[in-house]
């Protein structure tokens, strides 16, 4: 099965700060994701609970949802769920909460074990907001579960390459 958008992947019990759905995080972002040519895109509007400086959404926040399109590019070119190995950002203006941004990303380069990418955070009419790019890997199984010890369980092998 080839995803396409985040709601079809087959994790549904995924309590995801930023992709679950708002029924399984009801604190969490509730965004979904869509593949594009290139990598993917989120449309997202979020309260003042998320804000920093009054008006304003917090740098970390407006960072996981960055960081989470560019997983999703590699998440519906790949059919895997990626690791972010690293990220860096670029804030060129403070993102304000209740506004309808828009969060687009594409693969950017290519390897065996992992990819890298870019995003930016715009608002239609008024330019980019956010710069980011990031290294992702793409963890076997047994690797995913060393770097990220728990109670994942088997449930979780077949997201990874």
């Amino acid at each position: 099965m080839e995803f396409k958008h985040s709601r079809h992947i087959g994790l549904d019990d995924i309590e995801c700060f930023v992709c679950a759905p708002a029924a399984n995080n009801p604190r969490g972002l509730d965004l979904s994701f869509v593949q594009t040519e290139h990598g993917a895109k989120t449309v997202f509007t979020l309260p003042t609970c998320f804000q920093s400086y009054p008006g304003f959404l917090h740098g970390g926040i407006v960072s996981c949802v960055i960081d989470e399109t560019m997983a999703y590019a590699g998440v519906f070119r790949y059919q895997k769920l990626p690791l972010t190995r690293k990220m860096t950002l670029s804030y060129r203006r403070g993102v304000e909460a209740g506004k309808e941004f828009i969060c687009e990303s594409q693969i950017t380069a290519e390897s065996e074990t992992g990819f890298s990418a870019k995003a930016s955070v715009s608002l239609p009419g008024r330019g980019i907001f956010v710069l980011g790019e990031a290294d992702f890997i793409l963890p076997t199984a047994e690797q995913a579960f060393r770097l990220m010890p728990g109670e994942a369980g088997e449930q979780w092998r077949k997201y990874f390459r």
